[in-house]
């Protein structure tokens, strides 16, 4: 006995708009999730070590207006430098979350990337 299939919906262009912004506004949630959940860990690590706030340079690498807040740390690690930096940008809205933080008027990054980030932290001395 053959089986009939039914006919996928149609959806109309104003449905299917409506559908991806659905879409996007939830990825967009879950974004937004992540990186307070990040900055939970960043507001620790931010009481536990040398930190501060500085602006990112309105002239530099685009940055959305609401994304210039950066805070920096600065943790011993298990190298030759003994302490090195690492730093975030953090979006206006968490801005309340680091008001423990003197802020800065220079531009102390060091040039590091994520990945050096991500390393400097993975050498983190540990505490005996």
């Amino acid at each position: 006995m053959a089986t009939r299939r039914s006919k996928p919906k149609m959806y109309t262009h104003a449905e299917h708009i409506a559908a991806l912004k659905a879409q996007r506004a939830e990825l967009e949630a879950a974004k937004n999730q992540g990186y307070s959940e990040r900055n939970q860990l960043v507001l620790a690590l931010s009481k536990l070590f040398p930190a501060w706030l500085e602006r990112h340079p309105i002239d530099e690498a685009p940055w959305d207006a609401d994304w210039r807040w950066i805070v920096f740390l600065e943790i011993p690690v298990d190298a030759p430098a003994g302490v090195e930096q690492l730093s975030w940008h953090i979006h206006d809205s968490e801005r309340p979350l680091f008001e423990h933080l003197s802020v800065r008027q220079a531009n102390s990054w060091d040039g590091h990337t994520t990945m050096e980030k991500y390393a400097r932290l993975r050498r983190l001395r540990a505490r005996r």
